[in-house]
């Protein structure tokens, strides 16, 4: 019998510190664009210079070794008035083939997107702590035959629980 408490306490005590060992942020971030060296005809499109052009969804999963990003945003769909009528979707996950995440010292991640054999094409993604709270700087480049567009975006983030986060990732964000 105390074999068995003491394998059972042993255990509860392992398995405590292995689930210490991973944490995870919720955030959702506004993006504003903060400088726009895209093409002129491409520019006319980000005139919202310095205003929300849509929300980043972070969900951050921090384990020993490695780092999980997946990222949702509201993509373009053209039929609809605004972003805010898009319901945010997968945008980069670090478990796709050409997107990377990692750490950065001083408790900063990253994500990027730069797919092989495709020149001119990046999306990088840098998460960071901001004194007590969380923000985001990113980039945005698509230099390809008739397209040039390069543009830097941030915004400052907040922290959400998960099932709050969740709710806000599938409804998105209501802007006022």
């Amino acid at each position: 019998m105390k074999k068995l408490l003491g394998i059972l306490v042993l255990g509860l005590l392992l398995s405590t510190q292995s689930f210490a060992a991973s944490e995870s942020l919720y955030l959702t971030c506004p993006r504003n664009i903060t400088e726009d060296n895209s093409a002129d005809r491409f520019k006319e499109i980000h005139k919202s210079l310095g205003k929300i052009h849509q929300y980043y969804y972070f969900d951050i999963k921090i384990k020993k070794s490695k780092v999980d990003i997946k990222v949702y945003s509201h993509s373009p769909d053209f039929n609809k008035k605004t972003w805010t009528d898009v319901k945010p979707s997968i945008f980069l996950n670090s478990k796709f083939e050409d997107n990377k995440a990692g750490h950065v010292e001083g408790g900063s991640y990253f994500i990027v997107f730069e797919p092989d054999g495709i020149e001119g094409v990046l999306e990088y993604l840098q998460i960071y702590e901001n004194s007590s709270s969380w923000a985001y700087k990113g980039r945005t480049v698509m230099k390809l035959d008739s397209i040039d567009v390069d543009f830097k975006h941030g915004g400052d983030c907040n922290l959400h629980e998960k099932k709050e986060f969740n709710k806000l990732r599938k409804k998105g964000v209501s802007v006022n």
